[in-house]
């Protein structure tokens, strides 16, 4: 979720995602948020969970300040934290394998001086390259969503 702790450990929601009137207000982002994962508790794999809370992690990061290519870069990093969850039994083969060849694209330019291989792969896209990238994430999270409530 675009929840985040503050330092006592209590969750809020960002102020940006109200502010650029994603959400009228706290009360309006928690019950999207309910309604989005109605049944949520069903899902029989948490494996599949975890890879969609990484991928809203991801959307969630595609929306607020910051340049367009800096956003992305944030998405890449929390997508490559799926690359061990993509298996079969938590998500469809083809679905993970597509998924998985998106990481593989998105740090696909070796690493430069201190920057990472997402950055400098990042770097090397134009502006309609980014936003196609940005588009596909949101499509892997709709498309894995889908599938979880699913099964």
């Amino acid at each position: 979720m675009s929840t985040t702790k503050n330092g006592k450990g209590k969750e809020y929601v960002d102020p940006i995602l109200i502010k650029e009137g994603f959400f009228t207000d706290e009360k309006d982002y928690v019950q999207t948020m309910d309604k989005m994962f109605e049944g949520l508790v069903e899902w029989k794999s948490n494996d599949g969970f975890y890879v969609l809370e990484k991928l809203d992690e991801a959307v969630s990061c595609l929306v607020g300040p910051g340049s367009q290519p800096k956003r992305l870069l944030h998405a890449v990093t929390y997508l490559t934290l799926l690359e061990s969850e993509l298996k079969s039994e938590n998500i469809p083969t083809e679905l993970a394998d597509e998924l998985r060849d998106f990481i593989k694209e998105m740090t696909s330019v070796p690493a430069k001086g201190n920057q990472g291989r997402i950055r400098a792969t990042i770097d090397t896209l134009d502006e309609q390259a980014v936003d196609r990238a940005a588009k596909k994430i949101r499509c892997f999270h709709r498309a894995i969503e889908n599938v979880l409530k699913r099964s």
